[in-house]
């Protein structure tokens, strides 16, 4: 379960979120189960970040820094994360569906299991990206970045350009 006093903070907004994790580098944020649907919170710092399991449903994650967070089991559909640095970040067995994905950084992230549903990787970059054994349907990665990136052997409906 989240840590009370940091479900308190993040609702707060991402201005004093951001100034406490400042106060605060040595907190890893326990966000895990986290109800956070509709969440406003552009450029927020959640580097590190344990959110699994967290539902982060329609929330605006524009331009946050979620590098190196644990996004395992997170509910993701029509998540905006336009711009998000997820440098590192574990989205195994996620669900992304109609996620907003737009010059978003995913070098070294792990997507292991993961679903991913009507989806453009715009010029996004999943340099060294790890997506094996994620099922993917209707994902399109014309203008993506796609150096070194391992694709799932299985499931793939309705995908373009992975090669």
């Amino acid at each position: 379960m989240a840590n009370p006093e940091h479900l308190e903070k993040i609702h707060l907004g991402s201005q004093k979120w951001n100034a406490w994790r400042e106060e605060n580098p040595e907190i890893v944020p326990d966000l895990e189960r986290a109800e956070l649907v509709g969440m406003i919170a552009r450029r927020i710092n959640l580097e590190g970040a344990n959110l699994r399991h967290a539902n982060l449903r329609s929330a605006d994650l524009r331009e946050a820094n979620l590098k190196r967070a644990n996004l395992y089991r997170a509910h993701l559909q029509g998540t905006d994360l336009v711009r998000a640095n997820l440098q590192s970040a574990i989205l195994d067995r996620a669900v992304l569906d109609k996620t907003l994905l737009g010059a978003a950084d995913f070098t070294d992230a792990t997507f292991l299991g993961t679903f991913l549903i009507d989806l453009i990787f715009a010029y996004t970059c999943l340099k060294n990206a790890n997506l094996r054994g994620a099922r993917l349907f209707r994902v399109d990665f014309t203008t993506a970045l796609l150096d070194n990136t391992t694709f799932p052997d299985g499931t793939l409906h309705d995908v373009t350009n992975i090669e």
